[in-house]
């Protein structure tokens, strides 16, 4: 992998890190992830969304928010990373989204690196898409909305924590929720696909929202989960089948 662009970011307490490579011949679907080599730093290989992208004569982009001793390892390097010797594993995975005529993607701060090839791709399939994101950094978004913005409707909505501009009069995801069931079964529509990518505390209230909904839709939710450790060998009665769902990602109808 060649570092066409290195940037480490601090913003108040908090520290990003935007790395775009180019490395020929390396393919992945959106959705998919890839463990970060890096040898000088660690013995271990790290996990991160794939970004496509043809920015900085880059085909991937990954964006890190500095939180463990691997990315706090990684952001002290020298600024442009050209000292660093860096490969990618992989792709792996593949996000599950239902073929309907809605996704609506729920996503929480660096929990939107999904959404950044994601919503580009339900968008060009003809699909309806809208994008709830709350977030704490305005450098993150500085970054991810130009993956974002050409697929970005009316409907959607971006809040940033702590911003004198949006704080006030913040929509939560329960309201927003509620808007576009309105809005869309008024259309016709009646089934939907919500893709939920942040804190715990955001996808439970995803669940509730649907689960007390008065409206005609019927949704299907898929909660990302980043289940990134190897299967581990199934207990006594307990089938690989059942491990293999239990470990995957939720999917849930309500």
């Amino acid at each position: 992998a060649v570092v066409q662009k290195w940037e480490v970011i601090s913003e108040k307490e908090e520290k990003y890190i935007f790395l775009y490579l180019s490395i020929p011949g390396f393919r992945f679907k959106p959705g998919q992830w890839t463990r970060l080599s890096v040898p000088s730093l660690s013995t271990v290989s790290h996990p991160f969304t794939l970004i496509p992208t043809d920015k900085h004569d880059a085909n991937v982009a990954i964006f890190i928010k500095v939180t463990g001793k691997f990315t706090k390892k990684l952001a002290a390097t020298d600024g442009n990373g050209t000292n660093l010797s860096l490969s990618l594993q992989g792709p792996y995975g593949l996000p599950s989204l239902p073929s309907c005529e809605l996704v609506l993607f729920v996503v929480g701060g660096i929990g939107v690196t999904p959404a950044l090839s994601l919503l580009p791709s339900v968008a060009a399939c003809g699909q309806k898409t809208s994008l709830f994101w709350c977030l704490r950094s305005e450098v993150l978004l500085q970054h991810a909305l130009p993956f974002l913005q050409a697929n970005l409707d009316d409907l959607s909505c971006i809040t940033v924590k702590g911003h004198a501009d949006q704080t006030v009069g913040r929509v939560s995801v329960t309201e927003w929720l509620e808007k576009m069931e309105k809005h869309h079964s008024s259309e016709g529509l009646r089934r939907g696909t919500i893709f939920v990518c942040g804190p715990a505390s955001m996808a439970q209230e995803v669940r509730m929202a649907m689960k007390v909904s008065k409206g005609s839709m019927k949704w299907c939710l898929h909660v990302e989960e980043f289940q990134f450790l190897p299967m581990m060998q199934p207990k006594m009665g307990r089938t690989s089948r059942t491990r293999k769902a239990e470990i995957a990602s939720k999917h849930e109808e309500v």
